[in-house]
C-alpha cells in the first residue's frame, strides 16, 4: 500500500516555486526516498527519466566527458532513450553518491534551464562521498525521516479529524476524551515496537502482526551495510587467539565510535534481543557529554562478537 508521507507536501512545494533549483534528497537507507520521488514524478511531470548508479553503474561515463550542458543532455537521452520535452520533463538521479561527477554537473544542468532535477541517495553517501565540485548554490536539500508519530497514526487509520482534536487539546490544555486517549496510547505502544520505517509500517498495516513486523526489521539491520562490513571484518583466522581478540576488539572499538556519533543525532536504536524489539529515542537533551557516551559503551568491548548480542543499547545521563 502506499503511505502517506508530509514529505508529498515539501516536493509539491518545490516543484511549484518558479525559481526552483535543483532538488536533493537525503536520508537514512530505506526510509522512503524512491519510492516518494517515484510517485511525485507521475503526478507532475509529462515525461520523467530516472537513473539509479547503483542498479547500472555504466550510467557514470555519462559524465566521464565534458560537463557542459548540450553534451550532457544529449548523453542522457541516448543513454535512456528517453525523449526529454522543455518544461515538461524530470530527470531523477538516485544513488547519485555512487557518481560524484554527477553531483558537480548539476550546476551546468541548472543553468541550462530546460529541465527539472531531483538527486536522491543515503546521507552518509551524499556527504562524504567525493565530489569534485559541489553545486553550491544550484540546489535544495530535502531531508527525509522515517515515518513520524503523526503519520503512522494516518497509516493505521486514525482520521484527520481525531488528530486535530487532540492539537486542540493539547492547545487549550484540555482533557482528551478517554476513549481517544486509550486508543491513541495503545497506538503509541505500537509505534515504539515497530518504529517508523516504511517497510515495517506496511507489513504492520497489512497483517497486523507484530511477529512479522519484527522479523522485517530484524533483516533491514541485519542486512545494513554497517553490519554487514562488520560481520566480513570479524570471519578471522581462530587458530591464533589472540589475533582474533585483537581483531574483535578493534572492529567492536569501531562499532562503539560509531553508534556514539548516532547517539549525538537523535537517531531511533533498535536492539533485538532474545526474539525482542526494544527502541530508545535518544537526543542531545539526554546526554551531558560525548565522554559520558563514551564511557557508557566502554563495556562493548567485553560483549560477544554477535551484533545482536543480549546487550542492551543505553544512555547513561550524568
Amino acid at each position: 500500500m502506499s503511505l502517506c508521507r508530509s514529505i508529498e507536501d515539501e516536493l509539491t512545494r518545490w516543484y511549484e516555486d518558479p525559481s526552483h533549483k535543483a532538488l536533493l534528497v537525503t536520508g537514512a537507507r530505506q526510509v522512503g526516498k524512491t519510492f516518494a520521488v517515484r510517485e511525485f514524478m507521475k503526478e507532475h511531470y509529462d515525461t520523467a527519466l530516472e537513473i539509479n548508479f547503483v542498479e547500472t553503474p555504466q550510467a557514470k561515463a555519462i559524465f566521464e566527458g565534458n560537463l557542459d550542458a548540450n553534451t550532457l543532455i544529449a548523453n542522457i537521452t541516448a543513454f535512456s532513450g528517453v525523449p526529454l520535452v522543455q518544461g515538461k520533463s524530470l530527470v531523477f538521479f538516485d544513488e547519485i553518491q555512487e557518481c560524484p561527477r554527477a553531483r558537480t554537473a548539476i550546476k551546468f544542468l541548472v543553468d541550462d534551464g530546460r529541465f527539472d532535477y531531483i538527486e536522491s541517495g543515503s546521507l552518509l553517501g551524499v556527504l562524504y562521498h567525493d565530489v569534485p565540485s559541489l553545486p553550491v548554490g544550484y540546489e535544495n536539500v530535502m531531508r527525509m525521516y522515517p515515518l513520524s508519530l503523526r503519520e503512522f497514526f494516518v497509516a493505521l487509520g486514525v482520521q484527520a479529524e481525531t488528530l486535530d482534536l487532540l492539537e486542540d487539546c493539547h492547545r487549550r490544555r484540555t482533557t482528551v476524551p478517554t476513549a481517544i486517549h486509550e486508543r491513541m496510547l495503545r497506538l503509541t505502544r505500537l509505534y515504539l515496537a515497530c518504529g517508523g520505517m516504511p517497510a515495517a509500517v506496511d507489513r504492520l498495516v497489512q497483517t497486523q502482526d507484530l511477529a512479522s513486523v519484527l522479523a522485517v526489521l530484524r533483516d533491514s539491520l541485519m542486512s545494513s551495510p554497517f553490519l554487514t562490513q562488520c560481520r566480513a571484518r570479524s570471519l578471522v583466522p581462530t587458530s591464533d587467539s589472540r589475533f582474533a581478540t585483537l581483531h574483535r576488539r578493534r572492529v567492536w572499538n569501531g562499532m562503539r565510535r560509531t553508534l556514539c556519533g548516532w547517539l549525538t543525532q537523535g537517531w531511533l536504536f533498535l536492539a533485538i534481543t532474545s526474539g525482542h524489539l526494544r527502541h530508545r529515542l535518544l537526543s542531545m537533551s539526554n546526554i551531558a557529554s560525548l565522554s559520558s557516551i563514551h564511557a557508557t559503551w566502554a563495556y562493548w568491548g567485553r560483549c560477544s562478537s554477535s551484533p545482536c548480542s543480549s546487550t542492551w543499547f543505553r544512555a547513561i545521563r550524568e
